[in-house]
């Protein structure tokens, strides 16, 4: 046989072999690996398993109270990595803490307010505190001792007692602080034709829920429609108000101005006599994490009308405009876009000096340590 044509029968089978391979091999997926910065357990695995990412979770030795079962890092990657669905992503987490059960209560003479509740969070100590006003300037802060039936060195059960009140020393509020003030509400008014018009596909309609909890000043949960909870992705059931941004509050990430904005949010949703949430057809049903985007309307009590809790928020100055993705532009309020009327809003709180807009101080925030008051932030 001649040379050439013994080499064609060689590569001919070679040839038919890489075609198959190329016909039979699997597509890959991909996926950018999202910060889950502030993340629980609970919410990672469900933004993780609705990205179809392959992933193993590892817990760090050391216990914390205060960052149980939270995001520490990736472990063989970064945020921001294109993994392929197939390659196993590492994740390491705090630990489930688990309390010594009897403690001596120590004596906090002379501690920090921050150091104070360090040692009652790692103690795993449950404990509420209570602020005595007093004139005495020296004495603001100051550990002031504990309830009527216990004393420092006092045997404590963690497990069996509901908790422990530490007593602490607080001038009264100076004026020095924002307050929220009682504004003339001048934003939109909702057109109440909306409830029950097609909030899904296409969206735009509005429907009434109830407050099942407030999460900050930007954040809740309610009690939805069927459908509606059956959409929402989030492994907490969560909606995620349009058009604006409050800072953080959530455990390890506190900002300034975070508490205020989630005190006026929570105080709105709690009073209301009735709240309907709308949806946006300019924007997504969902965000990234799988939570409802929602404008949140809200009746108040003595009114006949539902006012905007976005607008309103932003006006006092404790929340900015931002992801704003097309929400808002499409949906008119009066003469006015629902977006339009947020930067109305947002304008109107700066140059009123509103807020973090204006020069005075957030409460809840210690301006010498540069976090928290925590006996403020979680009184």
């Amino acid at each position: 046989m001649p040379k050439r044509l013994l080499q064609l029968f060689v590569l001919i089978p070679l040839f038919i072999g890489l075609i198959s391979c190329d016909q039979t091999e699997e597509p890959t997926d991909w996926v950018v690996l999202p910060d889950l910065s502030g993340m629980v357990e609970e919410d990672i695995t469900a933004l993780l398993d609705s990205l179809n990412v392959n992933y193993d979770i590892e817990y760090h030795d050391t216990q914390s109270l205060v960052y149980e079962l939270q995001f520490i890092m990736y472990i063989n990657y970064d945020v921001g990595d294109i993994v392929a669905t197939s390659d196993e992503v590492r994740i390491l987490l705090y630990p489930e803490y688990i309390p010594e059960t009897v403690i001596n209560l120590p004596d906090f003479a002379g501690f920090t307010e921050s150091d104070i509740v360090q040692y009652l969070s790692e103690g795993g100590i449950v404990y509420y505190i209570k602020d005595i006003p007093t004139e005495d300037t020296s004495l603001d802060g100051d550990f002031a001792g504990y309830d009527g039936s216990y004393q420092a060195g006092d045997m404590f059960d963690n497990i069996s007692a509901v908790g422990i009140r530490i007593y602490r020393y607080e001038e009264p509020i100076s004026d020095e602080y924002f307050q929220v003030l009682d504004l003339v509400y001048d934003g939109p008014i909702l057109d109440e034709s909306l409830i029950g018009a097609e909030y899904m596909n296409p969206r735009g309609g509005a429907f009434e829920v109830s407050l099942y909890s407030c999460t900050d000043g930007d954040t809740a949960r309610f009690v939805y429609p069927n459908d509606i909870y059956d959409s929402i992705q989030s492994g907490a059931k969560s909606t995620r108000f349009l058009n604006m941004d409050t800072e953080e509050t959530y455990t390890g990430g506190e900002e300034e101005w975070g508490k205020p904005a989630s005190v006026y949010t929570c105080s709105l949703l709690e009073s209301a006599t009735s709240i309907v949430l709308q949806t946006d057809p300019g924007d997504g049903l969902l965000d990234t994490y799988g939570r409802l985007l929602a404008w949140i309307w809200v009746e108040l009590p003595g009114d006949d009308h539902y006012q905007l809790l976005n607008y309103m928020v932003v006006r006092q100055g404790l929340a900015q405009v931002k992801y704003e993705f097309g929400a808002g532009e499409t949906i008119y309020n009066g003469e006015n876009t629902y977006n339009e009327w947020m930067h109305i809003a947002e304008d109107l709180a700066i140059d009123e000096d509103l807020g973090q807009w204006g020069n005075l101080l957030d409460y809840y925030w210690n301006y010498d340590t540069d976090e928290p008051f925590y006996s403020r932030w979680y009184e």
